[in-house]
Parts: C-alpha cells; structure tokens; sequence
C-alpha cells in the first residue's frame, strides 16, 4: 500500500514539472564567433530530456522561457502547424525510374504567436532544432553548434554576407489595385499545395540521403509558412504536397543559371509523368544548393499545375544545406527563408519594391511609385529618397527589397506589398482551397481518458478529461487475492508471505549496505550509501513462497558493534507474520532471521525460507492443504511415496526372498522375490547327483561348446552341442576391438580427419580468408580459399578514412584550401587578390600595374594603335605628316596627317601661315608659305602627365616664279577653293559669313561679304 502511494505521487510530481521544466538554460561553452561582436550572441545548453519529451508527445501548445541577451529571459507561445499535407508524397527519380516513396517526415514545427509582439518559428528536426525569432525588424537565430551546446545570435549581425540576386523581370508588372486588408476568410486558412524540386547536386550535398534533403527542404518551407501566416493574418498556409528528388543526373545538372533551370522545369513537369503530379499541386519551387546567380520565378504563377501551364515555377538557388553550425559555410537560415520568400513572393504577383508601378496609398501618404530606391528603380519614375525620409519607406530590408544588401534583414513584407499584391494574389488563386478540415499532426485537441491502463483509454485524445475507468483490486502479484485484471490497486492485498525486514545500525550507518535476493539471485531490494549518525530500515514484503537470503554488510568489518550506537539498539532481523510451526507447535509468526552476533565482521548472510499455509496442524512442515493421505510406511506393498499423511491403508508386509519354486533355496514365506533363487548345473539336481549318462560310463553328460577358441567355451562340457560362438573379425568376445579404430569410431575402419578436423571430412569446412588483414578474415578458417577481400587505400573495412581527409572530402587526397579559401583552388589569379582586384594599381583604372601599358595614366581600354607595348595614353603615337616638302614662296598647300591620334595634338608652321585647319579625321592644315629657305611643319602630341612629343617635316620654300607684275594682275585671278574657318568646303558666293578664299596664283584672301 505505501509502495503503490509512493509511486502515485512521484507520478503527479513529473506530470507538474513537464511544464516547468525550461528548454534552454545559458551556457558558458566558448562557442565561434557568427557574429562581428560577442555582444551579438550568445551560448545556450538544450535541455535533451524536455526536448524528447516535446517530440514524442507533440503537444499542440507549449510555452517557453528563452533565455536573451543582457540577461533577460522572453516568454515564448508556441503552436504547432505542419508544413506537409495529410497525403504527403516522396518521387524519388532512381536509375529504376520513378518510386512513390510512403516517407512520413519526422520534422515537427511551432510558430511563435501571441508573445509579446515576438513571432517566428521553431523546428523540431531528428536530433535538433533549427528556430527564428523576430520583432520590429530584429531577427534572431538558434542554430545548433555542438554536444547539446547552441548558438542564439544577431543574424542581421552575422560575419555572413547576404548577395543574393533576383533574375526576375518585374519592370512590367503593374501591380493589381486593390489596397486589401488581410482578413481571414470564415472558414480557415487558404492552402496553397506546393510541390517542392530537389536537384541532383543537392541531393549530393546531403552524401545520397534523401530523407535528409527532404526534412530539410520541410525545415526551410517551415519558416517561409510562418513569414506569410505571420505577415498576412493567416490568410494562408504554404504546405508541401510532393517533394521531387532527384538521385541520378537530371537535366538541371549542366545549367549554372537559375534562368535556364526555370525554362528546363516546364520539359519535366508538363510532361508524364509529371504532369498528373503537376496538376495537383498550386505552386512547384525548386530548391537547390547549387550557385546558379541567385534566383527568379515566374509573376503571378499561382495555380499554374491546373491548367498545365509552362509559367507555374520558381528556381531558389545558393542555399545553404546546413541548418546547424558548418564552419566555414555559416550562411543563416534566415537568408534562406528570405532568398525563398522573395521568390515565391513572385510567385504570388508582387514585383520588387524599387518598381515603379506600385499605386498610391494615401493612408501611409505613399505618392506611388517606387517604394525604395535600394536598386535602380524599374521603369519610369524617380527614385524616392535614399535615405528614407517618409513614413512609408522602411529603413530596413522587407523581404521583395533589395535593401538587405546593405542594411539587413527583417523577414517582414512590406503594408503596400500586402496588399496590392500579396493579398490580391491570394484572393485571386482559384485553385487555394479553404483548409476547413486541415488536422495537425499534433492532433486536434481531443478530450478523453489519456491513461494506456484505464478500462476506457482513448488513444486518440491529447487532452485528458479526468475520466478514466480502471478495475480496483490487489495487483501484487505474490498476494493472496491477486487480480490479474486490476489495473489499479486498492491497497486490498491480504499476503501470507509478508515479512517484515528490520535493521536498527550503529553510529555508522555510511559503512553499512544490505541486499535481500531471491532463489534466482535477483536483488528484490537493497539500501547503502547513508548518512553517518545512525539509521532505522523497516520495510515491508509481499513474498512468494521460496527460499531467499538477507545479507547485511559493513565496510570496516565490525558489523553493528561500535559503542557509539546514536541512540539506537542495533539489531537486524526479517519477521514472518503468517502461522507457522516451530517445535511442534504452531504460533502465529515468528522470526525468520535473527541478529546472532552484533560483530558478524564484513557481512552477514542469512537464509530463509517461507512456506506459506492456511494451516499445519501436525506442525509437519507441509500446509493441511496439501497433505495426500496413504500408506506412509515403505515396508509394506500400500506404500505411497508422495503420501504425507498415514491413513492406516498399509495391510501386507514385504517379505523379500527367493520366490521361484524350482529353486534350490525356494522360500514358500516370501512375497517379494529378491534375485537371491539358486539353481543346480545342467543335468544336475539341487543335491549334485547326475541326471543323465547317455553311455552309462559313470561320468555324467555335459552338452556345451568344447572349443576353447568360441566365445561360450564350457571347460565343464564333455559333448559338443554344435552352439559354439565366435567374435566377429577384429573383436574379442567382450567386444573389445583388437586394432586401432577409426576417426568414426569403426574398428579397423579407413576414415581419418581432415584439415579441418572432421572426420572423413573433404577439407570444405574450414575453407575461407585466412589473412588476418583482410576484411573479410575468417578466425575459424584454416585452409584459405583465396578469396580475401582487402580495404581500398587509406580506408578500413568498415569505409572509415585512416588517414587525413583533404578539403574536397577525399581520404587521403592532398587537396587544401589556397589563400582564397576555395578547396583544390590555385589561388588568385597571377597579379589580383581573392576578390578579383587588382595588387598594384596606380592608375586606378582595373589593369594591374604588372600588365597595364599605362601604368601611370588611367587607360582602361589599352589601346595601343601603333603596337609599340605602350598605350596611347601615355606614348607619342607614330603617325606621319603628309604633304607637298618642296614649295614656292607665296603658294598654299594642304597638309594631313597618315592617320587619326587619340593623344591631344596641336600644329605648328614655321615659315608659312595656317590659314584653316580640318575638324574632319585624319587631322588637316592649310598653310600658305612665305618664308623663302627651310620651312617646318609640326605637330605636338600631349599624352600622361606634362608628356608630349614632336613630329615634324622639313619643306623647302623656293622664290616665286611668278612675276611681280603678274600678282597685280588680277584679270585673270580665279577662286580655286572657299572654306569656312574650319577649312570646310563652301559656296564661294553666300553672303553673311567668313570666307577664305584660296586663288589659282597661290594667293590666300579671307573675307566677310555682308548681304545687301
């Protein structure tokens, strides 16, 4: 009864601290450092048992304490939800085609509601947990590190950089006009039914683990869910319906473009067999590792699988595989649910914010326009202000921004992407249906008896309602009035095995120990390790009939005999309280065990036994009950062995003696023959005369064998009777054998053992590796049967690396990470650094200074156009200066360069005059020359800094040949060329402009005609 009370409130007190019990307490483990400060996080210690017991009984609800930073500690509400649907389907691609796969996901996930303003997510994996928690634009991550040891930090403080990229389109998209509300619809929750891709490079990156990649695909629509659940009123629920993997080389594996993988999807999906699955799905997203630029997703895509349509997709690449601690890939989990939400966002209709065709809203004063300008905005409008200035810009990264490049993430949609598009995508989905009946697989609170023991258990309910039945009645199985059909015990028992067990020690009870043991050596109880100070054991036994031991120990081997007893009277002793009888008299109980020596030394064994009766009157030692009445008396024929108690039925008394009347010693007396009958030899009678003599010669016959050779020679036998015996070869007449025998045991037989040792064996029984280095090396095998099988280099038999493992993975390969950090990598290219930048670059302008043919002067094109090595910018370009070199005084020549310059470039004339000069290319002059002797026509090249260079060419100025009196004789003076100032061809006659006029006799006039 006190056992069962004992037992019933233990039970009460583990049910009360389930719910005290905390989650999370802080750690001083020294954890690596995710963020840019130690302030940004900090070390938490995972409860494992509370963490077991939420899997396994998956409450619907739970709170929690988390402990935070600065010491503080948030309470947390948690409700769960699933992420995959009641009729969830694994596709497994395999080299054997496509395999429904029955897969129920372990992972378990909880939202974050109605905390403080605290929402998020918490994931419940196999053998950790993965959560987000976020507030006003914080976001915080648990993420598991080591030895039950986690890390709670900063995300949006995290050494990780985001650079992410969206490929989608979104500069024609007008967004709906519709400024919704996001209200929940009457009957639940709209269920978008997603079918999720998983690539063969990711299915790799989880090492061919299917479910891995499954469970964690389902981690990372987990969190997505509680974004849009959270941010649009629970207005929908993203569910997986299948998740496609991929376990053989499919058509994405050449593709490094999210593009081209979003065009490859509508080949696999619109066609069998997937184009069934298709149809049943709203929206299909492949998730990959792989780095494909980011991603990109169709606008407006939902319901896309009813009508079999090419659009329905979504391509998320760059995530991260790794939802715990992974040095050096430590990207947040969050980055991914914000890479997934932006894209699915698409999915939905929402263009990025930095669109210009979001509509005006003047409940936040939003103008329309652009909603950000954290990118280049799409399409026709102007940025708005950077740094925000409004109430309707966010100086934080909502989810369809780019602003989280710079500033961080919030996991957070912004009010206007709501609802003119979100919200308006929802409402616009035909395919959404209302989840009226969506169960989670925590079960809906079912209410009724929780108890597997009770008569009306409920296996269904989750919620116990205090109504479970049971059958009251003694369940101690040793009991009189056992009931083997109680399930809960009334403290009925009535046990005539009951003892009582008594132990008073001395001042040291530390140094004392006990133990009482059944027949089979089971230890039914036992007590040590106390206090010193003195101690008092009583305790009661149900025990079955038997024989047991108590033995009672003392550490320092003078049993309970210090003076110092602490005011106790040692003594020790088992009392049996059921009648017995002891010395012929039967007394209602007595003392199975008693302290015979109170310095018993180091131990002291004592055994008992109980026999259990209703009564023994004859105090015989066996219980009324069982007394079999009979003959007890073994001397005469009555006698029954198993009677206990005479009953006067023993009537003829054994006479043992020879009892056959032919005998020599017959006994007419006896009534039980005892072998002891006496017989004359043949043909004699039992006085020794002869009976017969056949020939009358006075000696009496005697048949037998006479052959002493036979095995039943007679030495008394006179005539042979033809009956001798012989043994068989090899064998005497007592069987012995006279040879050797054989491994069979046959005498004289031809059987031997083989190597194996088996008789007549042929050697198969012992064949196999006998090579004690092979994997498969057998330690029974003598004979080896060549066929050991040794462990590929560098690994043993179980495929365990023996060696180093390289960067790539590979044991005992001789990959390292170069300066770069990239695994087998050569390092940066000769001249830049890791990110591609230049080493040495004076010049700014991105060619490094090792190969820059300018290295002073900012070239980025390098243009080198006469091929000397040195770019235009800083060297004197070859070029020629072509014209007339011998020349008479007073004529006018043309003179062009033999090609075009890049280099700034002046002319000059010595002994002449420019009179024009051509804008067109190749550079030109006109030069009228004057200066009789040697004239010089230059050109100055200006290139670098204050560099030029000179090109000139000599002209000989010869005296006219033309008479003096000719220049004054104009009759015959005609204009031969007008030009403008520039040197460009003009009409001679229009008026209102400078001229130059160049005249057949050389002469050069410039003139102004005004009109008239």
């Amino acid at each position: 009864m006190s056992k069962f009370y004992y037992f019933f409130l233990c039970f009460c007190f583990c049910l009360n601290s389930f719910g005290q019990e905390k989650l999370f307490i802080n750690s001083d483990t020294e954890i690596p450092l995710l963020t840019h400060s130690h302030n940004s996080q900090i070390a938490l210690f995972l409860n494992l048992n509370y963490f077991n017991s939420i899997k396994n009984s998956n409450p619907c609800e739970f709170q929690m304490q988390l402990p935070f930073f600065e010491g503080d500690t948030i309470s947390l509400y948690l409700e769960s939800f699933d992420v995959f649907t009641n009729d969830f389907q694994l596709l497994r691609n395999t080299e054997n085609g496509l395999v429904f796969d029955d897969y129920k996901p372990v992972i378990r996930s909880y939202r974050i509601k109605n905390s403080d303003g605290w929402t998020g997510s918490i994931s419940f994996m196999k053998n950790y947990l993965i959560g987000v928690i976020k507030k006003a634009g914080e976001v915080y991550e648990i993420k598991y590190f080591q030895d039950g040891v986690y890390i709670l930090y900063d995300v949006n403080a995290s050494v990780s950089e985001s650079n992410f990229t969206c490929h989608t389109d979104t500069d024609a998209i007008v967004s709906p006009n519709n400024n919704a509300q996001p209200v929940q619809s009457l009957g639940g929750p709209e269920c978008l039914e997603m079918g999720i891709e998983i690539d063969n490079y990711t299915y790799n990156e989880f090492n061919g683990n299917c479910y891995e990649a499954v469970e964690w695909s389902l981690a990372l629509l987990a969190g997505v869910n509680e974004v849009y659940m959270s941010e649009l009123n629970d207005i929908v629920t993203l569910q997986a319906r299948y998740v496609n993997v991929w376990e053989i080389v499919d058509n994405y594996d050449p593709l490094n473009d999210c593009g081209e993988m979003l065009d490859e999807m509508p080949n696999y999906w619109t066609n069998p067999p997937f184009d069934d699955i298709y149809s049943q799905t709203d929206l299909v997203h492949l998730f990959s590792q792989k780095n494909a630029n980011g991603g990109i997703a169709w606008v407006g895509a939902l319901c896309g699988g009813v009508f079999n349509s090419s659009t329905g997709f979504g391509v998320t690449s760059g995530l991260n595989t790794s939802l715990i601690y992974d040095y050096p890939d430590n990207t947040p989990y969050s980055y991914n649910l914000s890479y997934l939400g932006h894209e699915i966002g698409h999915n939905f209709g929402s263009p990025h914010t930095h669109n210009c065709n979001w509509d005006a809203d003047p409940s936040l004063n939003f103008p329309g326009g652009a909603i950000d300008a954290c990118s280049d905005v799409e399409g026709n409008c102007n940025p708005p202000n950077n740094p925000p200035n409004e109430s309707w810009q966010q100086s934080i990264g909502t989810i369809m921004s780019y602003c989280d490049f710079n500033i961080g993430i919030t996991l957070e949609f912004h009010q206007i992407v709501e609802s003119q598009a979100l919200i308006p995508g929802v409402n616009n989905a035909s395919c959404l249906n209302t989840c009226d009946d969506l169960e989670s697989s925590c079960g809906n609170s079912i209410y009724g008896c929780t108890d597997s023991i009770a008569e009306n258990f409920n296996p269904e309910a989750n919620i116990d309602d205090n109504t479970c039945q049971y059958i009251y009645g003694c369940m101690s199985p040793n009991a009189d009035n056992y009931n083997s059909n109680a399930t809960m015990d009334d403290g009925s028992c009535i046990c005539s095995g009951s003892i009582d067990l008594y132990i008073a020690t001395d001042y040291y009870s530390n140094e004392v120990s006990w133990e009482l043991i059944d027949d089979n050596g089971l230890v039914i109880d036992g007590g040590g390790n106390y206090f010193q100070g003195g101690e008092l054991i009583f305790s009661s036994y149900c025990l079955a009939e038997g024989c047991y031991q108590f033995n009672i120990y003392d550490s320092w081997g003078d049993g309970l005999s210090s003076n110092n007893t602490a005011g106790n009277d040692p003594n020790y002793y088992i009392y049996h309280d059921n009648a017995s009888c002891v010395d012929g008299s039967v007394i209602p109980g007595n003392y199975v065990v008693q302290m015979d020596n109170i310095d018993f030394g180091s131990e002291s064994i004592n055994e008992f036994c109980l026999i259990i009766c209703d009564s023994d009157n004859d105090c015989d030692g066996i219980c009324d009950e069982d007394e079999i009445s009979g003959c007890t008396d073994s001397n005469y024929f009555e006698y029954n062995a198993s009677a206990t108690e005479d009953n006067g039925t023993c009537l003829t008394l054994i006479i043992e003696g020879c009892t056959d009347s032919i005998a020599c010693n017959y006994d007419s007396e006896s009534n039980l023959d005892n072998d002891s009958c006496e017989y004359p030899p043949n043909n004699f009678d039992c006085d020794g005369n002869c009976l017969v003599d056949t020939n009358n010669d006075g000696v009496c016959d005697i048949f037998g064998c006479t052959n002493s050779d036979a095995c039943n020679f007679d030495e008394d036998a006179n005539i042979d009777d033809s009956n001798c015996e012989y043994p068989p070869n090899n064998f005497d007449c007592d069987g012995n054998c006279l040879i050797d025998l054989d491994c069979s045991g046959e005498c004289g037989g031809v059987a031997i053992f083989d190597e194996c040792g088996v008789c007549n064996g042929d050697n198969s029984t012992c064949l196999g590796c006998t090579d004690i280095l092979a994997c498969n090396y057998d330690n029974f095998a003598i004979i080896d049967n060549g066929e050991c099988e040794f462990p590929i280099i560098n690994f043993d038999c179980d495929g365990n690396c023996l060696v180093d493992v390289d960067c790539s993975g590979e044991c005992g390969g001789f990959s390292v990470f170069d300066e770069c950090g990239e695994c087998g990598g050569n390092g940066p290219e000769q001249f830049y650094d890791c990110s591609g930048n230049c080493l040495l670059d004076l010049d700014l302008d991105g060619i490094c200074d090792q190969i820059d043919n300018c290295i002073e002067d900012f070239n980025p094109t390098q243009i080198d156009n006469d091929g000397d090595g040195y770019g235009d910018e800083c060297s004197c370009q070859y070029i020629d200066i072509l014209g007339e070199v011998i020349v008479e005084a007073g004529t006018y020549h043309v003179y062009t360069l033999s090609n075009t310059i890049d280099n700034m470039a002046a002319w000059q004339v010595d002994g002449g005059e420019i009179v024009w000069s051509s804008a067109v290319e190749p550079p030109s002059i006109g030069v009228q020359w004057f200066d009789i002797g040697l004239g010089t026509v230059s050109i100055t090249q200006y290139f670098g800094v204050n560099s030029n260079c000179i090109v000139e060419l000599d002209v000989d100025v010869a005296p006219s040949s033309i008479k003096l009196w000719e220049n004054f004789n104009t009759a015959n003076k005609q204009i031969i060329i007008a030009t403008d100032m520039l040197g460009r061809a003009v009409n001679a006659y229009e008026k209102g402009t400078w001229k130059i006029y160049i005249y057949n006799d050389g002469s050069v006039e410039k003139k102004y005609e005004l009109n008239k």
